[in-house]
This record gives structure tokens, sequence and C-alpha cells, in this order.
């Protein structure tokens, strides 16, 4: 008898440990992990962390590569040479609306980890200057807050928001409409300060 107990209780915790498994992590952003790393928190320089952004954010990235509205690159899994590269349109047109909502729930429940880098203590100084000036009102708390619904900046892969500012302002991108205009004035010095700026957020 006390066997048989042991055994069904075995069996209960494997559903139950499978049962978690399968909550924290929706097959549809089982995927994305694949390139954006566990929970979203990307090992990758060249690829964002997206745990911790907001879901409406999160959304409307995922419309935005379903419209063609942003880049679509091939992105091979850091974890899987072998396995072909991904298009990131491909991946987004993939996904149902319950997909899609699915992703966007999971990774805005994650924690946002910032990324491990050096950055520049001169040119972050000049950066938080520019972003007081020009950014803070819509990325607020240095662009650390996930509920501006604007991504999260302070502690983003500085590369990756290097390449994206280089879309903004050659016209692969669509801008909204309110930061177009600060964006197209930045010259490159005044991007490589932001982008230290907002690496140097990540230390806080």
């Amino acid at each position: 008898m006390r066997h048989y107990l042991i055994a069904l209780l075995s069996i209960f915790a494997l559903f139950m440990v499978a049962g978690t498994a399968s909550a924290a992590a929706p097959a549809a952003a089982q995927e994305c992990e694949g390139c954006h790393g566990p929970n979203g928190v990307s090992p990758n320089k060249d690829i964002p962390i997206i745990a911790g952004m907001s879901a409406f954010y999160l959304d409307g990235e995922i419309q935005a590569y379903q419209k063609g509205l942003r880049p679509c690159p091939k992105t091979k899994f850091p974890h899987d040479p072998a396995k072909p590269a991904t298009d990131m349109c491909d991946v987004a047109k993939k996904l149902s609306p319950a997909d899609a909502t699915a992703v966007d729930k999971f990774f805005a429940s994650q924690k946002f980890v910032p990324a491990n880098q050096s950055f520049d203590a001169k040119l972050a100084a000049i950066g938080k200057q520019i972003h007081s000036e020009d950014c803070e009102l819509c990325h607020t708390d240095g662009g650390s807050v996930a509920d501006d619904d604007a991504g999260i900046l302070a502690g983003q892969w500085s590369a990756y928001l290097q390449e994206t500012f280089k879309e903004y302002q050659s016209g692969k991108r669509q801008i909204p409409d309110k930061m177009k205009p600060k964006i197209m004035s930045l010259s490159s010095d005044q991007v490589k300060a932001l982008v230290n700026y907002y690496a140097s957020e990540g230390k806080k």
C-alpha cells in the first residue's frame, strides 16, 4: 500500500511539474526564446532583451513586423547553429492572435535583466542631458519604466540600440510622428552618447 501511494504521488508530481512548465512558457514564447534567450533575457548583443516589456508595447512590435513596418532580420539561433536562420517577419506572421497575446503576456510578466556591458562615462553624461531634454517625457526615469509602453531603454544592449537608431534615421524603420523630428536631428555623436547613457542606466 505504501509503495502504491508513493507511486501515485510521484505521478501527481510529474503532472504538476509539466503543468507549471507549460504555464510558464507557452509554445509560441518558447520559440521566441530560441533567439531572445530564456524568459526573453537575450545573451546576444544584437538581439534585444524583451523580458519585462509591457504587453501593449510587445503587441505593437509584433504587428509592426507583421505589416512590414520594421526590417526583417534573419537571425541564427545562438544555441543551435545548425538550425536555419529565422526571419522575424515570417515568425510574426505565423502567430495567431491568441499566440501573439500569449507571447505578449508571458514576456511582460518576466523580469527585465539589464545587459552586462561596458559604457563610456563621459559620453553617458552627455547622453543623460540629451535624454533629459528630448526623451524623458515619453521614456521616463531614464527609459526604465515598462508602463510607459515605449520599450525599456535603460540596460538594453548598446549594439541593438545603435542599429535601431540607424534604421530610424535611414528610413528603414517607421518612426512614431512625435519622435521623428528629434530622432532625425541627432548627430552620430549624440546617438553614441544616448546609447552609452542607456547602458549606464542599466548599472543602477
